[in-house]
């Protein structure tokens, strides 16, 4: 089974969320936040759709940023392997690096964001193995101003992997998955199942 990218940052927030939604099947009510998320995500990739004026794929705009010493931006852009599948917001393709972006409502480098957007790095180099150097990013977005940003390096592939090891185990049961912080309890959409 491939496991989408977020769900790295629901295991991130909290491991008893995944293991109640993704093992018990509970699905509490969908809060009006979570519609209007969505809806402007949506509504980003619409207005990205229109903007696209080049069709290219990933692979020659590695090489196209090189040889002309510019940038490639990507929407949108679907990614997976055997492990792992999703869509990552944006990539930017410089001459001299790569960016993977996730855009976030508040911007907040959260572990949870940080681990989604580590999981994007590990499917693009997993993928494509690029030679320039891979930077994780997370955006506000609405304000467009990227609030993080870091270099990929192994010890983020490691804890994607990690990562996935344990969400397995609660797939199959081997694990409950404990809440992992008790603060965040109080306006969990779980609390009554939990």
């Amino acid at each position: 089974m491939k496991i989408p990218v977020s769900w790295l940052k629901k295991y991130g927030y909290c491991k008893r969320q995944l293991y109640l939604e993704k093992t018990k099947n509970i699905s509490p009510k969908t809060t009006s936040k979570m519609k209007k998320g969505t809806k402007k995500h949506k509504n980003l990739e619409k207005k990205h759709q229109q903007k696209a004026n080049i069709k290219l794929s990933l692979e020659e705009a590695f090489a196209k940023a090189r040889e002309e010493n510019k940038a490639y931006t990507f929407r949108e852009i679907y990614l997976k392997n055997h492990e792992l599948k999703g869509k990552a917001d944006e990539i930017r393709i410089y001459p001299d690096k790569i960016e993977v972006i996730d855009d976030k409502p508040r911007g907040k480098d959260y572990y949870s964001n940080k681990l989604q957007v580590w999981g994007y790095c590990y499917l693009l180099k997993n993928k494509y193995g690029p030679k320039k150097p891979v930077f994780a990013a997370i955006r506000h977005r609405d304000k467009k101003e990227i609030n993080w940003i870091t270099k990929y390096r192994k010890k983020h592939t490691e804890e994607v992997k990690k990562s996935l090891r344990s969400i397995q185990n609660i797939l199959s049961g081997k694990e409950a998955g404990k809440p992992s912080n008790r603060n965040k309890c109080r306006n969990c959409r779980f609390k009554e199942y939990c």
